[in-house]
């Protein structure tokens, strides 16, 4: 064992026998205040309160972590000065920081990607990204996590290079070439690294990016430089979820035969009522931004079967629920020749396969977005909307004016929430009273007062998707609209399917952000968004 080695080994038992952890430096104390900051909103967020004895147990596990790291780096360090060459030494006492200059010997090295380090242990590199952080220890040593295409890998500066020009005046988020030479790491999080022995700045980034956004920032704020926000960690890898939960939803959707079709989004009537649509300027005449791409689709199942479509649905209702978006990713499918059963089947099957396979590719981002995710258990829970009812009644849920919910009252989201949170078991809540519904739905043939038609509810998001059998009856569809007080004109294209051809057919609507909210443990769904549009917000 080395000297340095043997020191910190000293200082470590030092530290056991007194039952302590190590003093930390005033950077580590800042990460620690930030790590229970973040640990406090989140317990807060979730409708939790912060206990002392959770919140001593949680520091006490950053402080933990935040030690092993110290120790890592003064190992690295003392290493660092230990190997110091005594030009790099005489460099060091002669020369001030600020106008050491470093060379590069080699500038012909392997391009190496930042997730493809690894597989070069031993060999020197030239990566390129950005810079997630620094962290000095001492003068003699800095760390760099450098990220580029979603990956990060830390890389270390020692001796004159931790004191040239470009490491000392180096800011986060920078872009940078890194030369250097692959080695293994001192940590779990950091099995390898880069030992550089030079960097050239592609494109600085001024110190007031730390003003603009940090642990600190609003809401507002943090909108306000979505575009920014984009490079932090949580958001990069809840982003990275949602791009493979839409493969994911297309890969399976083509398995069963389905084809995609992309229906307009600017249409001259309402597929669920228009009340709370937007109107847009079509030329010289008025048009809305569509809330629904259902009403197309069942225009092609006649020619290509099973049909679906990922497009943006738009609802102008002026709600500022944690649930609820102006513009949000509607993925919508319609089958023909399928019965109420079999849907509800599809339904269940389409849901657990695609979440089982979500849990296998993307386990490394849910490991730090919801390490507790499980895979789901079939069948779900079936409930119809009179036993639901029933269940809020006998856990007297009440209305706002302390009388119990009854047919045909609609069962807003607060005591939906609560029933499907205390259940904990994703819910088929079924047969809704048909006057709650769209004018589409088919009635059950049992009661007609009731349609067959399915919400499944999930705990923590609620409503992920809505579906139901479809009215395949011209008559009876005529007559739907003709009790509704609808102008049947418009929706003459629509009747024609029912008179030219008709068949059973069923189809669902499916919001992508609320299942990502749900997968991800994601408590607003602005933040399950790109860039989320909600009343108020249009920009970035």
């Amino acid at each position: 064992m080395s000297t340095a080695d043997s020191k910190v080994e000293i200082e470590e038992e030092k530290t056991k026998k007194q039952g302590t952890f190590e003093e930390l430096p005033p950077e580590y104390l800042k990460r620690l205040a930030e790590g229970l900051k973040k640990y406090e909103e989140e317990i807060i967020s979730t409708g939790g309160k912060v206990t002392t004895s959770g919140r001593k147990k949680k520091e006490k596990e950053i402080r933990r972590n935040l030690t092993k790291e110290l120790k890592a780096a003064k190992r690295e360090e003392a290493k660092a000065s230990s190997s110091e060459t005594p030009s790099d030494a005489a460099s060091s006492s002669s020369t001030p920081s600020s106008s050491i200059q470093i060379t590069n010997s080699d500038p012909t090295a392997p391009e190496v990607k930042v997730g493809d380090v690894p597989e070069h242990l031993g060999e020197r590199i030239h990566s390129f990204g950005w810079v997630s952080s620094i962290r000095m220890h001492g003068k003699n040593l800095v760390f760099i996590a450098l990220r580029n295409l979603g990956k990060q890998v830390q890389c270390v500066a020692h001796g004159a290079l931790a004191k040239s020009d470009v490491i000392v005046n180096l800011t986060r988020e920078s872009t940078i070439d890194a030369w250097g030479t692959v080695q293994k790491g001192t940590t779990e999080i950091s099995p390898f690294e880069i030992l550089l022995d030079y960097v050239e700045v592609i494109g600085p980034c001024p110190a007031e990016f730390e003003q603009l956004l940090n642990p600190d920032s609003g809401v507002e704020q943090r909108m306000n430089y979505r575009h920014l926000q984009h490079r932090g960690d949580i958001l990069t890898r809840t982003m990275r979820v949602r791009s493979r939960l839409l493969f994911e939803y297309r890969k399976y959707l083509y398995s069963k035969n389905f084809e995609e079709v992309t229906p307009p989004t600017i249409v001259k009537n309402a597929c669920e009522g228009g009340s709370e649509m937007f109107a847009i300027k079509y030329y010289d005449q008025t048009a809305f931004l569509t809330e629904s791409s259902q009403l197309y689709l069942e225009t092609v199942i006649q020619s290509l079967g099973n049909v679906f479509c990922i497009l943006p649905s738009y609802r102008a209702e002026k709600s500022t629920t944690r649930r609820h978006l102006a513009e949000f990713t509607h993925l919508e499918a319609e089958m023909p020749f399928m019965e109420f059963d079999a849907f509800l089947g599809f339904i269940e099957d389409f849901i657990c396969t695609v979440i089982d396979k979500m849990i296998e590719v993307c386990k490394d981002d849910l490991s730090v977005l919801n390490k507790d995710f499980k895979p789901l258990q079939r069948p779900f829970k079936r409930m119809t909307y009179m036993e639901a009812i029933q269940w809020l009644k006998d856990h007297d849920v009440k209305k706002e004016d302390g009388t119990y919910y009854e047919y045909p009252d609609d069962i807003p989201e607060k005591p939906e929430r609560f029933l499907v949170d205390t259940i904990n078991v994703p819910v088929m809540l079924m047969r809704f009273p048909a006057c709650q519904k769209a004018f589409y739905m088919k009635k059950c043939k049992d009661d007609p007062l009731f349609t067959e038609s399915v919400d499944v509810l999930v705990p923590t998001v609620g409503e992920i998707i809505g579906g139901s059998s479809r009215i395949s009856d011209y008559d009876e569809l005529c007559k739907v609209l003709e009790e509704r007080k609808m102008d049947p004109k418009p929706f003459n294209w629509y009747l024609d399917l029912r008179k030219y051809g008709t068949a059973p057919h069923s189809g669902f609507g499916l919001g992508v952000e609320r299942i990502l909210c749900w997968l991800t443990n994601t408590y607003h769904i602005r933040d399950a968004c790109m860039y989320p549009r909600y009343m108020g917000r249009v920009t970035p």
